[in-house]
């Protein structure tokens, strides 16, 4: 009976050990989330300002401040509603991070675009597309490391055919991004009174988030699906 006592014991322990450990590897992961969350938002605070400032937007630097605290705020806002989230479906706080991922590369591919239109002076034509592609290959390696090492948490290996397989899916993701973003600028006329180099940055964020609905389908369930 004391043997069968003390096993008991033990096994108790041992689960409360476990179970404390974790927490605190719950905790810490969920630290290391916020943290990086600020990190993107502050990041995209500031390629936002680069672009406003090449776009000559008439802004105090109070506002730019604002401009520049307004992203950590919404990401970290963000974080917490994907903790909340993550109880019910996992996936949700998967869609969460991926949304971060996907703006703040937003801003970076803007800042790209709109410094090149203001060292080149030229907003149309081949040049866009060149400057496109430019700011395209950066933030798709960008996306590539953050989605795989935080937002989907790949537990494979890097290789070179997961690489591959990456480079493909962004191949097409880029055929369906530079030409939602090339026929809006081409095609379709800037609204009456709008600045072109405004409708440029206009037609950029509705090519990304249209490529965003096929880059995260294709990795969650694709190539970072463990």
């Amino acid at each position: 009976m004391q043997r069968a006592a003390v096993s008991t014991v033990s096994r108790d322990d041992a689960k409360t050990v476990c179970d404390v450990h974790a927490r605190k590897s719950i905790s810490s992961t969920r630290k290391d989330d916020f943290l990086l969350a600020e990190i993107i938002g502050f990041s995209s605070g500031f390629f936002a300002i680069v672009s406003l400032a090449c776009i000559e937007a008439r802004l105090t630097l109070a506002a730019l401040f604002f401009a520049w605290i307004l992203f950590p705020v919404l990401t970290g806002i963000g974080i917490m509603m994907g903790f909340i989230l993550a109880r019910t479906r996992p996936i949700f706080f998967q869609i969460v991070k991926f949304g971060m991922v996907g703006g703040f590369n937003t801003m970076l591919e803007l800042s790209i675009i709109n410094v090149l239109i203001v060292i080149f002076d030229a907003a149309t034509g081949i040049l866009f597309v060149l400057f496109k592609t430019a700011s395209f290959i950066v933030a798709a390696g960008s996306a590539y490391f953050w989605n795989r090492n935080w937002t989907f948490v790949s537990r494979t290996r890097a290789s070179f055919q997961e690489f591959g397989v990456f480079i493909v899916s962004g191949f097409w993701g880029f055929l369906i991004n530079i030409s939602t973003a090339t026929f809006l600028v081409s095609v379709v006329p800037a609204p009456d009174g709008m600045p072109t180099v405004l409708w440029v940055n206009y037609s950029v964020l509705i090519a990304v988030l249209v490529g965003m609905v096929w880059n995260f389908l294709f990795q969650r369930f694709i190539l970072f699906r463990d």
